[in-house]
Parts: structure tokens; C-alpha cells; sequence
């Protein structure tokens, strides 16, 4: 018990964590269950404003999801106990590791099931996620789509996505964003942009187990135009010359002030 009260400094090192981890279990079971909280607190807090290595992140992110479970899926009827207590701030670095892995995840399935301009939405989303802008992400798969993510993240117990009951085909897949005040609906293969309030009766909700694509395309979208045509959701038109990139980078910055150069999204 005494080595959780280590400083941040040692506790990021990744031969202590590794002892830290194999100390905190025997086979399945807590070893020490009345040090559930202060485990957590100390091996998460030290990543409240730095990024670990991959390898540190991806053990303790395979660690807490695997005995914790995914923090995203709490609710009032599965409260996720092993969670409660918890510091804020060490569940805020779960919650940002997640996003990061639901990001790179949507764009592996793009790329897998032939989405034509998978590496144009790749390098526009991960600008946002990596200047720290995205809160939160999660993915809606259709049947075909969510088979290829069966096997290509089998051994991924982090990769946890909603499926569709209906109204999409079965290689779409859609990417779920919030940030900056909003919530994004972004769809693949051919699919449009959508953008709304994330405090609007409509907008959709993160992290349930089942969608229907209906819902998803009749939510009003904010207008991406500036009233210039007459359907306010965006295309995702020339991406080889930045031309949908920079009109969502736009109304991100009208509506939020995030800006990000065209450098950075094209």
C-alpha cells in the first residue's frame, strides 16, 4: 500500500508501474480491493498534463478498462462501481486515452472497408484530438463494419463502439464527436457532416448501444454555408484540395473560436 504514496515522478516510470499492476492482483482477483481508489488515482493523475509513452498508455489503459471497465458506458443503471470515488482527474485521462483510441479505430475501419477518403478525415480529426481540443468519441458501426472491427480489435479490450439497428448500410460506420460545444455526426462513405448543439434537444447521445441511422440524419444540422445553400450539413467535396476541410474548420471557429491552420488539417 505504501508504494502508492510514491511520487508522480516514480509512478510514471514504467518498471514501477509494472510492479505496481502485477502487485495489485492475484489471478483474477484484487489483491488489495480497499486500495481500488487510491490505485487509480495514483497511476492515472501523473498523465493529468503529459502523454505517456504508447507503452505506458496502452498497459494502463488495457489494465483499467479490463478490471474497471469503461468508464464512458456508467449510467444510472450500470453505475460501475469499481469507478465511484475515483478522482475526476484520473477519469478524465481514461476518458482522453479512449477518445484517442475511438479516433484512430474509425479510421482503421474507413481505411479497411474502402472508404475513399479515409486518410483526408484521418488527418483533419487527429489535428483537433492532438491540439487537445476533442472531449469525446464514439463509434456506430454497421454489420459489415463492425465484423472487421471484431477481428482487427480482438485483442483490444478498449475498442468499444454502438451498433446499428437499422437505416444504414452494412459498411457504414459513423464517428461521433464532441467538442468545442458541440456534437459532430460524421458519417463515412459518402456520407455528410452534421453539427449541432450538444445542449439541443436533438442532439445525439454518446455511448449507446444502438442507433438507428434515421435518427442520426433527420437531426437539423447547423449550417456549414453562411446560408449559401440550401442543405446546412457539409459534403465531403475535393478533399484532395482542402475544400471541405477548410469550410469545417471555419464553422468550427465561428462557432467555438478553435482555429487550426491549413496546415495543420490538409
Amino acid at each position: 500500500m505504501r508504494a502508492l504514496d510514491m511520487s508522480p515522478q516514480i509512478l510514471s516510470s514504467e518498471p514501477i508501474i509494472d510492479k505496481v499492476l502485477a502487485w495489485s492482483r492475484s489471478g483474477a482477483q484484487a489483491r488489495y480491493p480497499e486500495a481500488r481508489v487510491q490505485l487509480a488515482n495514483a497511476l492515472l493523475t501523473p498523465w493529468s498534463t503529459r502523454n505517456p509513452p504508447e507503452a505506458v498508455k496502452t498497459k494502463l489503459l488495457n489494465y483499467f478498462v479490463k478490471h474497471y471497465l469503461d468508464p464512458r458506458l456508467l449510467s444510472a443503471a450500470n453505475p460501475g462501481h469499481h469507478w465511484q470515488g475515483v478522482s475526476a482527474l484520473a477519469r478524465d485521462v481514461i476518458r482522453k486515452w479512449l477518445t484517442g483510441d475511438t479516433l484512430r479505430g474509425f479510421m482503421r475501419i474507413l481505411e479497411d472497408t474502402a472508404d475513399e477518403i479515409w486518410m483526408y478525415r484521418q488527418k483533419f480529426w487527429m489535428a483537433y484530438y492532438n491540439a487537445g481540443h476533442i472531449d469525446e468519441a464514439w463509434l456506430v458501426l454497421g454489420d459489415h463494419a463492425a465484423m472487421r472491427a471484431r477481428q482487427m480489435f480482438a485483442n483490444q479490450p478498449t475498442m468499444t463502439y454502438g451498433r446499428f439497428n437499422g437505416g444504414a448500410t452494412p459498411q457504414q460506420s459513423v464517428m461521433l464527436l464532441k467538442f468545442g460545444g458541440l456534437v459532430f455526426t460524421e458519417w463515412s462513405h459518402n456520407g455528410s457532416l452534421r453539427a449541432v448543439h450538444e445542449h439541443a434537444s436533438d442532439a445525439p447521445d454518446l455511448y449507446q448501444r444502438l442507433y438507428h441511422g434515421a435518427d442520426l440524419r433527420n437531426v437539423e444540422s447547423l449550417d456549414f454555408h453562411n446560408g449559401e445553400l440550401q442543405r446546412p450539413q457539409l459534403t465531403h467535396a475535393s478533399s484532395e484540395n482542402g475544400h471541405w476541410q477548410r469550410k469545417a474548420r471555419d464553422f468550427i471557429r465561428r462557432q467555438s473560436g478553435i482555429y487550426l491552420s491549413d496546415r495543420d488539417i490538409i
